[in-house]
């Protein structure tokens, strides 16, 4: 029932064009302004939902003080948070499907 739910929700989401997939953050340090940059190149406005890998730090402390992001590990991803952003940003190793199939 509950990965229902999120499926339905990030189909919503996806309809209205408001799932987007990067293939690596790759910040070699982490810095605000770069991560603030990048939303921008992405065309990303409003409360974003940003799904991290735990061991990705930089990527983690790059976004962190960003009020209109929150950061989700993937293994937390949930429906309620994923309704309640704007957006939501994956990178290719935190996509749902990758990790359902290891």
């Amino acid at each position: 029932m509950i990965r229902l739910a999120l499926a339905s929700a990030l189909s919503d989401r996806q309809a209205e064009g408001k799932v987007i997939v990067v293939d690596d953050w790759a910040f070699e340090t982490p810095k605000t302004k770069d991560a603030l940059a990048a939303l921008t190149a992405l065309g990303v406005a409003g409360r974003v939902l940003l799904v991290v890998d735990t061991n990705d730090t930089n990527t983690i402390r790059s976004f962190l003080n960003l009020p209109e992001v929150q950061l989700i590990e993937v293994g937390e991803l949930n429906a309620y948070d994923v309704l309640c952003s704007d957006y939501v940003v994956f990178s290719k190793a935190t996509l749902p499907s990758t990790k359902d199939g290891e």
